[in-house]
């Protein structure tokens, strides 16, 4: 998952009603949108797909931008304190983890991929201390081998592109990846996750059936706010999380991306 944005106006909220402490006579209410409302209920219903996984070893990772905030003179907060954007993101974290019965126990991974600064300050470093108890860790760049298959994720990669272009850049970021890896005597991902585009998209490359990066952009859980209109136009907002699976065999899976729509 990417992009939670959380505190925006138009990002995943939890269900219901939240309060915000201003000072120390002073609190903030606030009653979550019929958008964000429905967003929700999506994300729960998310949580108990990746429940349905039993047997199987949960890797999560939020993959930059956790929350919006105060950016740009942006209008458009639930509340301007980035601290309250944390509060948001933790309480719809703890709910998720919760519901798809996440336990380190059983060998459950979670990690936090750095956002843009813009956004997140320095406050995904709380948000990781806060879920230690879940052995969250925090990467610029993440890279994990699981059942010998190399996985890196980066928040901002390459666009999904739109029109007759969509994908291309995403398929040149995995060409030039792997011919990078090459000239630098590295080993080249399997597969590589990127967000930032709030937009979803999968592509691959293959040198001559010797290697294969598979790249996919990630959708977000922030519909469109006035920026993103102006940034852009037309142009569709993926709401939801990708679930990929990799067996014991090493085979890489690519479910349908579970999306939200809006009704």
């Amino acid at each position: 998952m990417g992009d939670f944005h959380s505190g925006g106006l138009t990002a995943l909220f939890p269900g219901y009603n939240m309060t915000f402490k201003l000072d120390d006579k002073n609190s903030l209410p606030y009653q979550p949108s019929a958008l964000q409302k429905s967003m929700y209920k999506h994300f729960m219903t998310s949580a108990k797909k990746v429940k349905e996984a039993k047997g199987k070893q949960k890797v999560i990772v939020i993959n930059g931008d956790a929350i919006d905030g105060n950016h740009h003179g942006t209008a458009q907060l639930v509340t301007p304190n980035p601290k309250h954007h944390v509060e948001i993101h933790i309480e719809l974290m703890e709910n998720f983890l919760e519901a798809c019965e996440f336990s380190v126990k059983n060998g459950d991974q979670l990690y936090y991929v750095s956002g843009t600064e813009s956004h997140v300050g320095w406050e995904e470093y709380s948000i990781v201390n806060h879920f230690e108890p879940y052995g969250a860790k925090y990467h610029d760049e993440l890279r994990l081998t699981v059942n010998g298959r190399r996985l890196w994720w980066t928040h901002q990669g390459a666009k999904p592109g739109k029109g007759a272009n969509e994908g291309n850049a995403v398929r040149n970021f995995a060409r030039d990846l792997y011919f990078d890896c090459l000239k630098e005597s590295q080993l080249a991902p399997h597969l590589i996750s990127m967000s930032h585009f709030h937009k979803y998209n999968y592509d691959s490359f293959n040198d001559s059936h010797r290697h294969t990066i598979h790249a996919q952009v990630l959708p977000s859980w922030q519909a469109k706010t006035r920026f993103g209109l102006r940034a852009s136009p037309f142009q569709r907002n993926d709401i939801g999380l990708i679930f990929n699976e990799v067996t014991a065999e090493g085979d890489i899976r690519f479910p349908a991306p579970f999306l939200w729509k809006e009704k």
